[in-house]
């Protein structure tokens, strides 16, 4: 039983207490913060705190105070507090400010959050090891990423630190051209003189002149004194022209003629000046296609792109995105002297799911927003910004449909929207057998047409029916909790045998194109185990390669790559390495989260809701058998059978090296067996993380 610990000096809390009672919580209530410390130090399920600040906001603040000091993990949520509370509180430590105009259910709401946040933090997200002081936010210029893309800029920029020629940088908004024009400037002869940068869209129109070329005294209104421009300020050194496409034309044959001469001749002056400048300019439109539209002249276009580098989007370089997480997280950790944020492993598989429109530089606000509103504890999906939340993964949605409001956390299952088999399945059990009476074989006569009606009936419009269920499953927990009641009946035979009607049931269903199959990771490499992925990622997508090389998010040519292996005699494919691990049985929590959290674990945490809900129906039952057959594998001890359904190529390959801790005793074992680096292994199962001493059915 999950307790909370109300402290209230105005003892006006015995409804609170009997409301938060009824929805299976155990409340304690104490007049004194001296009181509450007490309990909280004699109980190790004291995480929560509910503060009552209606009577004294300073009392309450200063017993915040104390209770953060003496037991910083505990989270406290403010109740009763008027507007100046609302500013004070954050502050000192309190998760959550509630007015006290806030009614029982948003407090319990709340209260929700508090234990999913608690819950996460035996979740989170492992950091790579590679972490060390010499890779830390003290680095000042630091291009983050391990990537085949990264690599190939890495080596661009190095081959154009080499020589004294102009260089363009191509890139969308927020790829980073201004670090890469630094680095280059840092890594090449002229580290030790001046790097000058200029935003040409910043500067005003009828100053970008000045600004470039200097100006002498009086030579405009307002220069009241001669001033040498960015030219003569970067002589001997590097010159950064960022979004040179904004200029004028006659800017354009201004810098044209400077960069022909190598001098300067400063606006209301007749001296010219020599300088000695290596310009570096980069843009976010393509110059060739404005040189086509006449918007940009072919002679300053060919001076400036001495060499040209294309930085990537973020969207195309998806696997880089738990390395940057790590290094925003630890510059935000520095500049703020306060412990680093986690992050939980479903707010991480949503960023690596994004679109990064806005690129690094979104992701960076995005993580420092999440720090606040998490306030430094760990960074839930709840946590981030709507739009990334709420991705569907299709750019050309309107987003038009309305989000239906889901559980605040798994131990609240309310569904607003139940097209979903497994839920259906379990819920019909629930039902015929009366809360958990044991259920003998054929009990439920599930037919393929009564799943098809369960799959229309659990729609938007069955609420009544769904939140019917819903409770269902809550007298359920309320029983298990406060009885008894034993879990065993629910035997691993009994569940299987569950899945398995369901996925042959599921099979017969006609409109369902060609099945992709689970596969496994034993006996093969990484190679291999990717190569017979993406064979089945083809064929849940009908056979169409295009589309699933858009859903990888990798290119066509890479995916027709990995295609190509499966025919060959490539000793590549498998390894010599026996599967040796002996994994002890499941949990019997698994057993009680298979059956209260089925939207969670049977489609997984792969897909957010607005992107299940985004599916077509069709689609949506193809993903459920999936994971089905994925259970039912893991169910026969079948350690290394991954799921995939909807996952990136990216967020495959980081499965296969979790799934591989299941199946080898050590990481440089498991890392032999895939055939790769055991430092690249560590990137996803770092070395401090002990592998699994028991089978685990959902998550890695």
């Amino acid at each position: 039983m999950r307790e909370v610990l109300i402290i209230d000096d105005n003892q006006s809390s015995d409804a609170l207490a009997s409301f938060l009672t009824n929805e299976g919580y155990s409340v304690i209530i104490v007049e004194t913060v001296d009181e509450g410390l007490e309990k909280i130090n004699a109980s190790e399920n004291l995480k929560v705190v509910l503060l009552n600040v209606e009577l004294s906001a300073a009392r309450g603040l200063n017993a915040l105070q104390r209770i953060k000091r003496e037991h910083p993990q505990v989270i406290v949520i403010v109740i009763g507090a008027r507007v100046r509370t609302a500013r004070e509180a954050p502050p000192l430590g309190a998760m959550e400010v509630l007015s006290i105009h806030t009614d029982v259910e948003n407090i319990r709401r709340a209260v929700d959050r508090a234990f999913s946040r608690i819950d996460s933090r035996s979740n989170t997200f492992s950091f790579p090891e590679e972490e060390t002081e010499e890779e830390t936010p003290e680095e000042q210029y630091v291009l983050v990423g391990e990537s085949e893309a990264m690599f190939e800029l890495n080596k661009e920029i190095g081959c154009s630190a080499c020589f004294n020629i102009s260089v363009l940088l191509e890139g969308e908004t927020g790829t980073g051209k201004g670090l890469v024009a630094r680095i280059i400037h840092e890594e090449s002869e002229r580290a030790d003189a001046p790097f000058i940068s200029i935003d040409c869209g910043a500067v005003p129109h009828e100053l970008r002149e000045a600004e470039l070329l200097g100006h002498e005294r009086g030579a405009f209104t307002g220069a009241e004194r001669e001033r040498p421009g960015a030219f003569e300020r970067a002589d001997g050194g590097t010159l950064f022209l960022d979004e040179v496409s904004n200029m004028s034309l006659s800017l354009q044959e201004t810098l044209l003629n400077v960069l022909q001469e190598r001098e300067v001749q400063r606006v209301g002056g007749t001296r010219t000046r020599s300088v000695d400048v290596r310009v570096i300019s980069a843009t976010h439109q393509k110059l060739q296609d404005m040189v086509a539209q006449g918007t940009f002249r072919e002679d300053l276009y060919y001076r400036l792109c001495g060499h040209q580098i294309s930085l990537p989007p973020l969207r195309e370089r998806l696997e880089d995105i738990p390395l940057l997480v790590t290094y925003f997280l630890q510059r935000i950790e520095a500049e703020n002297e306060r412990a680093r944020s986690d992050i939980s492993e479903e707010a991480m598989g949503l960023l690596q799911t994004y679109n990064w429109p806005g690129n690094v530089r979104e992701l960076e606000r995005c993580l420092e927003s999440a720090t606040i509103t998490s306030q430094g504890d760990v960074i839930m999906p709840s946590d981030l910004p709507p739009e990334i939340r709420t991705y569907s993964g299709d750019e050309g949605s309107d987003g038009s449909e309305p989000e239906t409001r889901s559980s605040e956390t798994p131990e609240t299952p309310i569904y607003g929207n139940l097209l979903d088999l497994p839920v259906m399945v379990f819920c019909q059990f629930f039902s015929d057998g009366q809360f958990c009476e044991f259920l003998s074989d054929g009990a439920s006569g599930i037919t393929d047409r009564q799943i098809d009606e369960w799959w229309k009936v659990f729609s938007t419009d069955g609420r009544a029916r769904a939140n019917r269920a819903a409770r269902e499953i809550h007298d359920w927990r309320l029983k298990y909790n406060t009885t008894d009641l034993e879990i065993p009946i629910f035997s691993d035979d009994w569940i299987k045998r569950v899945i398995d009607d369901a996925i042959s049931q599921l099979s017969n269903l006609s409109e369902l194109i060609e099945e992709a199959e689970p596969v496994s990771i034993k006996g093969r490499t990484r190679k291999g185990s990717l190569t017979a992925v993406l064979h089945e990622v083809v064929k849940s997508y009908g056979g169409d390669r295009e589309r699933a090389a858009r859903e990888l998010r990798i290119s066509l040519a890479q995916l027709e790559r990995w295609l190509s292996y499966q025919t060959e005699d490539d000793d590549s494919l498998v390894t010599p390495i026996e599967a040796s691990r002996r994994i002890g049985r499941f949990h019997s929590d698994e057993i009680r989260k298979l059956l209260t959290e089925p939207i969670n674990f049977f489609i997984l945490e792969k897909f957010s809701r607005p992107v299940w809900r985004n599916k077509s129906l069709n689609s949506q039952k193809q993903a459920v058998h999936l994971a089905l057959k994925v259970l039912s594998k893991r169910l026969d001890k079948d350690h290394g059978c991954i799921y995939f359904g909807g996952m990136t190529f990216a967020q495959i390959e980081w499965s296969i090296y979790c799934r591989a801790s299941y199946l080898y005793t050590d990481h440089a074992e498991a890392a032999k067996a895939l055939d790769v680096d055991i430092r690249t292994f560590c990137k996803s199962w770092p070395k401090n993380k002990p592998f699994p001493s028991r089978h685990t059915l959902f998550r890695e």
